[in-house]
Formats: C-alpha cells, structure tokens, sequence
C-alpha cells in the first residue's frame, strides 16, 4: 500500500490505497467496454451478413457478449462503488469532517457528468443511475452490516418477483402468440441518425434518453442498490484489505458463484437471442437478477485469486490498477471514441463493422488505456474527469496535483 499523500478527508489517497480494488475496479472497466461498444457497433441490430459464416460468426460473438459480459460487470462496479462509499466516510469521520454535505456535491457532480454523458455521448449512461442510487446508501449508512445484506435481498427478490408477475401477464395478453419485440432501449441507444451529423446524434440522444433511463432503472436499478448496499457493508468491515479473510473466501466464491450463475447467464443469453420480449425472456430476467451477482463475485474472486500469486499479483498492479485509478475518466472516453468510429460525429461506422471486430476495437481501445494509465499517473496524481469530480466534491478549484509516490492503485 502507498503512504498518504494528502489531507483532504475526501481524498481517496488519504489512507493510502489497495490496489486490488484498483485493479477489480479495470476489469469491471473492461466489460463496460465490450457490453457498450456492443450497442454503439450495433451488434444487436445491424444487418445479417450476407455469407453463412459471417453469420455464425457474429452469432457467437453476441453468444459470448451476453453469456460473459452482459448484465455482469455493472454489478461489479456498483459493489465497489458502495465500497469506496464505506472508506470515503471513514476517511471523513478519522479527520472530524462533515460527511453528507461532501457526497451529497459529489452525487450531484456525478449526476451532472452522466446526464452531459447521456446526451452527448450515450443514452444508456449509469453514472446518473449511481448518483440516484447513491442517495439511497447515503439514507442507509448507519444500518447494521446484517441489515445492508437483508435489504439487498429484499431487494433482489422484490426485482424477480416483479419480472415473474410480469412474463405472466405478457404471457396471457398475447394469448401464447410468439410475437417478438425488439428492446426499443437496444434500438434507440446504437441507431443514431447518420444524416444530419454530430447535432443530429445529440437531438436523438435527448429524445432517446428518457425512454432508455426508465428502461434501465426497470432492468439495472434492483441489481445497483442491492450491490450498493452489499459493497458498503463490505466496505464497514474492510473486507477486501484482509488476505486473511480472502484466502478462505475466494474458492467457495468461485465454486458457489459459477455453479449458479453459469446457468442463469445461459438462460439468458438464449431467451434475449431467440425469445426477445417474449415471457421466457422475463423468466430468464428473474433468474438471471439472482444469479448474475454470483456469477460477477465468482469473476472477482478469480481475478483476485490470481493477483494472490506474487508474480501475477505484481504484474496486475503494475498493468491494471493505473486504470483502476481513472475509471471516470476512461469510461467517458470509452463512450467519445466509440461515437467517433459508430456514429455521425465521425466514422458512422454503427451496422457496418462485424460483431468481432467491434469487440476487437472494444479490447483494443480498453488496452490502450491501459497503456496510458500507468504514463499519465507517472506524471499526475488523478485523472482530468477525477479532478473535476473533486472539485466539485470540495466545491473549490484545486491546485492540479503532482503524484508525490509512485501509484500503487486504491
């Protein structure tokens, strides 16, 4: 762990950092990356290639896009999002500061970031969601850790009782007729006028934006309060900067969350594909709301399994935690580039670029940013969109920071 560098209670490097949620926190940042320049290619709507084998090709790669990515890694950032949360009050409360006001700036910048986000780069934005949600672990925070577990149960099981009585009434107004139904959130987030340019592409984004906000509160609100409130329960307890804990937790993780997420994901995954707005796909919905989170904490504890081995250990810290470190400001750039190559701010490449290579271009972009992670913090201390969001957090102009050690990831 790095030394503390600054004073400020708000400062995530006020109590030093740990790098493997750093480097937890760059693996969520890659499944955001493949799951949004998914929609932004177009993967879901475009046009059926005209060979058989470009076909099956990008149907596997949609297979493998729902099966590993979808509805999986947000989870994970939502966790470590309440776990941060955790650290940042203990950070306040160590140095006798005020609390609620400093989040309270800090839920508002987030929010404000991911509505110019929606509108200008990509309607399916979940900062906005965060910052919504975040009031509620803000109310929450004084609940016993036992209690955060309960509600966030509660919680879940509220989501797929609600998507069960839902596949029920879709299943008795249609009367059992297969009738499929495009996700017009899928639709209205990756197909972007091509024709009347940049101005064009936000015009759709703000009329879009309600539609996809309320789809996305529906299907992803459940999962993020209930991982808020899980993360910060953990957080109270520092789980994730106890080895001591981990070693005997991490392999019935792994066991019990492939065991039951594995089959939630393939249900899933089939009923998007070949029963889209159908009841199945609703059932599959209830079922996935309580396997996913297993299936992402059993991802989780692989990777941090692996980084328990000192040379592995070593080279994710080295390679992932930078990334860690600017989340904000990578998935904001991840969302610039993908408009600049999918729609009419530039290359209005969307519907044009098989399955594959959009989630080649995905992974290359994201390893790019690796890349420029580890030199950027070799010569600043935060990211530009972390060093916006601190300001309005303290709500002052800081000085830009120089790294005073080398980073380590927090």
């Amino acid at each position: 762990m790095s030394t503390q560098t600054q004073t400020h209670p708000g400062s995530e490097e006020h109590a030093g950092r740990t790098p493997q949620i750093d480097v937890l926190r760059a693996f969520a940042l890659l499944g955001v990356a493949v799951v949004n320049a998914s929609f932004l290619g177009s993967i879901w709507t475009g046009p059926v290639p005209d060979s058989t084998a470009a076909a099956v090709a990008d149907q596997v790669v949609r297979v493998l896009v729902l099966l590993v990515f979808e509805t999986k890694f947000y989870l994970l950032f939502s966790f470590l999002f309440g776990y941060a949360f955790a650290l940042q009050a203990d950070r306040f409360a160590a140095a006798g500061a005020p609390f609620a006001g400093a989040y309270l700036r800090r839920l508002a910048g987030l929010g404000l970031l991911g509505a110019a986000h929606a509108v200008l780069l990509f309607p399916g934005d979940i900062l906005t969601v965060y910052a919504v949600a975040g009031l509620v672990l803000l109310a929450a925070r004084r609940l016993e850790p036992v209690t955060e577990v309960a509600t966030a149960a509660a919680v879940l099981f509220g989501a797929v009782i609600s998507f069960i009585v839902l596949a029920a009434l879709t299943a008795v107004a249609q009367g059992g007729v297969w009738q499929p139904v495009v996700d017009p959130a899928i639709v209205d987030a990756v197909e972007d006028p091509s024709a009347g340019g940049a101005w064009a592409v936000i015009v759709g984004h703000w009329n879009d934006w309600p539609e996809v906000l309320t789809g996305m509160w529906a299907l992803q609100g459940p999962g993020v309060l209930a991982m808020l409130l899980l993360g910060h329960a953990a957080g109270r307890t520092g789980f994730l900067q106890r080895p001591d804990r981990l070693v005997s937790f991490l392999p019935w993780t792994r066991r019990i969350g492939y065991l039951v997420g594995i089959p939630g994901a393939v249900a899933l995954t089939g009923a998007a594909l070949y029963t889209p707005g159908q009841p199945a796909e609703l059932a599959a919905l209830a079922l996935n709301t309580l396997t996913a989170p297993l299936l992402a904490a059993a991802f989780a504890a692989t990777l941090l399994g692996a980084g328990a081995r000192p040379r592995v250990g070593a080279w994710l810290q080295k390679v992932a935690a930078p990334a860690g470190r600017m989340t904000l400001t990578h998935y904001l750039g991840q969302s610039l580039i993908g408009c600049l190559l999918y729609t009419a701010y530039g290359l209005n490449l969307g519907a044009h670029l098989p399955a594959g290579l959009v989630v080649a271009l995905a992974v290359a972009v994201f390893t790019g940013q690796l890349a420029l992670s580890g030199w950027w913090l070799r010569h600043h201390a935060h990211g530009p969109a972390e060093w916006l969001l601190r300001a309005i957090t303290r709500w002052e102009i800081p000085p830009w920071p120089r790294p005073a050690v080398a980073p380590t990831g927090d």
